[in-house]
């Protein structure tokens, strides 16, 4: 699972908490960013993800 949300945007990260408790009680692995929404930041995000996305495969392998 990947939690993305805006900087400054108080509903998504309220839930977040309690959502990544009820994944770690289940054993989904998850990763959390925040990101400037008027910045055009997309290449980090692509990058975080990739890089979340590359370590699943690893753990998976093991």
């Amino acid at each position: 699972m990947i939690f993305a949300a805006p900087s400054f945007c108080d509903p998504a990260l309220l839930e977040r908490p309690m959502l990544q408790d009820v994944l770690k009680q289940h054993g989904v692995p998850y990763t959390a960013f925040k990101y400037a929404e008027n910045t055009g930041q997309m290449a980090p995000i692509r990058e975080q993800s990739g890089t979340f996305a590359d370590s699943i495969k690893l753990w998976s392998a093991s």
